[in-house]
């Protein structure tokens, strides 16, 4: 196992000078990267416990990196990999060290061959101060950020003190989710503006004060951008001046992010008539950095589908919120359902026993409480805005509306299945996923049918009930659980109905982005089985009974 000592000679072979004695557990070294380019001065700080990569910092930036460069820090600090992407080895930390410096070295190499340029509007915020304690936050609860003058309500504690601020466009939306942590959405009547630029934001890296601390740093930062953005800043903070105000906030949207900064102006005692005038008097004004936390739901859901259709503003209809349900409704909303105008509707009859626990996404918090309900309930606490609703209504009397833009199946019950077959392609025809497990636990499957000219549910069995998509070669091996008065139920496990969950959910949102097919999904998940049907279109049959289609049309 090599240690602290291993490091250091491997350290000095590459030609490193040892800078600090060990100090609050940090070790520094000075050295060398040797670019496609020639070498470039660093210093190299180790953690104590070698479990995280080194730090690197380039002593001097070079000429050609300035005033801008992507993964360089203000004060020359090097980014070479991504948070988790190197796992340090402690138990070779020599080895792992030397690795970092050779990744650094390429990617420092890749940076001065101006091959990395696209990547500075992507890691502006690494450089935008957030390692200060003190920095301020201002809270986006709107994905619709249009040049103008907005009012900048204040979030307050119990004891009524502001301790932080939000641009909302639904005030009350925004409270419900507030709320939770006990804390206040108040009107404090703070001007502000919005400021919209195509110009993505880059740090600056020349040796200039950096994050800007006036009005006339950010200005020139801006004009350096976007000429035009500079402009307009100024006409509006000479506008909220004008105003009587002496504070304002300024939320700058680019096509890459959002990111903010506060002001707080003098009582000049003078009328400011020109913006140059304004420019002149008010450039010195401090400027506060702040960190620009987005809340809004439209953010949840891309970055959990990024780049991808999602459920946002759609009419979903999930029946059954058993096993498998609980986690798809969990899903679903993840995905964007009850969102933006959306509904996520929850059918569901039954009700919590003990027995459901164990595989189920409700715990003994819900016990004997109906599942819609209890699901509805939990989804509303994890996600205060969305719009779930339930009803403990059998399924065949619940009243069935083409406004749906989707029904999902999740009951697993077959007769069920068959007569929601029949529904949907005998009355007003909606698109329609089916999601069950076969065998004890051992084979997750769905079944979409997008249109009435697909295959239904029912299409996988001919006119006798054999199944014509096997999914697996062997004969399910069935155990039944229960005993006494207790239903009997089958064995599978809890992993079961989160892989169905999963594979339903994967299912819907190639759907939405245009790769539903195959239509008919298999999963095997216990290795005691193998695959007899792989991913296809099913046939639809022209004796299938729910379908009503014949051979004589």
């Amino acid at each position: 196992m090599q240690n602290l000592e291993d490091v250091h000679n491997a350290l000095v072979d590459r030609g490193f000078i040892e800078f600090t004695p060990w100090i609050y557990g940090v070790y520094k070294y000075l050295g060398q990267l040797h670019t496609s380019q020639g070498s470039i001065d660093i210093e190299l700080t180790l953690n104590k416990m070698f479990d995280k990569p080194p730090n690197i910092r380039i002593i001097k930036v070079p000429d050609n990196l300035k005033p801008l460069a992507p993964h360089i820090g203000a004060k020359g600090s090097l980014c070479y990999s991504i948070s988790g992407t190197i796992a340090m080895d402690i138990f070779n930390p020599a080895s792992q060290v030397l690795a970092c410096i050779d990744r650094a070295t390429k990617i420092l190499s890749l940076i001065l061959d101006g091959e990395l340029v696209d990547d500075l509007a992507n890691e502006f915020f690494v450089h935008w101060d957030f390692a200060k304690s003190t920095i301020e936050q201002l809270y986006l609860d709107t994905k619709d950020t249009h040049s103008g003058y907005v009012r900048i309500f204040g979030i307050s504690n119990t004891e009524g003190k502001i301790i932080s601020m939000v641009i909302t466009d639904d005030r009350l939306r925004t409270q419900k989710k507030f709320e939770k942590f006990g804390l206040i959405v108040e009107d404090v009547s703070l001007p502000g503006c919005i400021i919209e630029t195509t110009a993505n934001p880059y740090p600056i890296t020349d040796g200039t004060v950096w994050p800007p601390t006036t009005l006339d740093e950010f200005i020139d930062w801006q004009y350096s951008l976007d000429t035009k953005v500079a402009g307009k800043i100024m006409k509006r903070i000479k506008a909220i001046y004008d105003s009587g105000e002496r504070f304002a906030l300024i939320l700058i949207s680019s096509p890459t992010s959002k990111y903010s900064a506060n002001l707080t102006m003098p009582k000049l005692g003078l009328k400011l008539t020109t913006i140059a005038q304004a420019r002149k008097y008010l450039g010195s004004c401090k400027i506060g950095v702040m960190s620009t936390i987005r809340i809004d739901d439209s953010y949840m859901v891309e970055r959990n589908q990024p780049s991808r259709k999602n459920l946002m503003g759609k009419k979903i209809l999930l029946i059954g919120a058993g096993a498998i349900g609980g986690h798809l409704a969990d899903l679903l909303v993840r995905s964007g359902a009850g969102f933006s105008g959306g509904n996520l509707m929850i059918i569901d009859k039954d009700s919590l026993g003990v027995g459901n626990i164990g595989r189920h996404k409700l715990g003994y918090e819900s016990l004997y409480s109906f599942k819609s309900i209890a699901t509805e309930k939990q989804l509303k606490n994890s996600f205060p805005t969305a719009n779930v609703n339930s009803s403990t209504l059998d399924v065949k009397d619940f009243p069935f509306s083409t406004d749906y833009d989707l029904i999902i199946n999740a009951t697993g019950e077959q007769a069920l299945s068959d007569w929601l077959s029949v529904k949907i392609n005998q009355d007003q025809f909606i698109p329609t996923i089916n999601v069950w497990i076969e065998g004890p636990g051992a084979v997750v499957r769905t079944i979409l049918q997008p249109k009435k000219s697909n295959a239904c549910y029912r299409c996988l069995t001919d006119i006798n009930r054999k199944s014509l998509y096997p999914a697996v070669n062997e004969e399910y091996e069935i155990t039944l659980g229960g005993h006494g008065c207790e239903s009997l139920y089958v064995e599978f496990p809890a992993t079961a109905a989160l892989f169905a969950a999963s594979l339903a959910s994967n299912h819907i949102m190639d759907w939405l982005n245009i790769a539903g097919t195959p239509f008919l999904r298999t999963m095997v998940i216990d290795r005691n089985y193998s695959l007899n049907t792989i991913d296809q279109n099913p046939i639809k049959q022209i004796d299938c009974p729910a379908c009503h289609f014949t051979k004589s049309g």
